[in-house]
């Protein structure tokens, strides 16, 4: 089916006059279409683009109309996550939603940081790692770690990234992470896959 669209890439391509500008915005709309297939909560859905693809996402009220119905305004999407195991999603329902936009901020760093393959679930593995990491900090304090003079010589870049993500955390969840200094999380350690540069 989508094999249809190869002749109005071409023509758009070819052609610098209005029917090419109307086959190009008709194949970007079809590329960006989305449809809300299942309510997580009233700000996240399971999507499906236009390529068939299952996407989570989130944004303001995304997941609060009636099921199924098609996402026309993208402007309210505010993240979206492709190749999410399922046991993951239940994530989304225990855990704040402010601890999966620092979860994705640290992610994000660490895409730029770290320079290579990271697992597509390390935003929702994150965040319940960092909620586990308020809950414990809540309930016993400041909690010595093991081995973690030895991950800060090992992994110096992970080391400056858990670093970032301690000072992130503590901006929006001001009354955790006391310590000055921790290594990045076993996750992100874990969830690279290979150096790319």
């Amino acid at each position: 089916m989508h094999n249809i669209w190869v002749l109005p890439i071409l023509l758009g391509a070819l052609l610098d006059d209005k029917f090419g500008v109307l086959f190009r915005s008709f194949l970007f709309y079809e590329v960006i279409f989305l449809r809300a297939i299942k309510s997580i909560n009233h700000n996240a859905a399971i999507c499906v683009d236009g390529n068939g693809r299952e996407v989570i996402t989130f944004g303001k009220g995304i997941g609060f109309p009636a099921m199924p119905y098609e996402i026309t305004d993208l402007k309210v999407i505010k993240r979206t996550y492709y190749n999410i195991s399922s046991h993951l999603i239940g994530l989304i329902n225990e855990i704040n939603e402010e601890i999966f936009d620092v979860s994705a901020a640290i992610v994000d760093q660490a895409k730029g940081m770290l320079k290579c393959q990271l697992n597509p679930n390390l935003v929702f593995s994150l965040a319940d790692h960092i909620n586990f990491a308020i809950k414990r900090q809540k309930e016993y304090g400041n909690v010595k770690l093991l081995f973690s003079y030895d991950i800060e010589q090992l992994y110096p870049k992970e080391t400056k990234l858990g670093q970032y993500a301690v000072k992130l955390i503590k901006k929006n969840f001001s009354s955790i992470c006391p310590m000055a200094r921790r290594p990045a999380s076993p996750y992100i350690l874990s969830t690279r896959s290979r150096r790319t540069a």
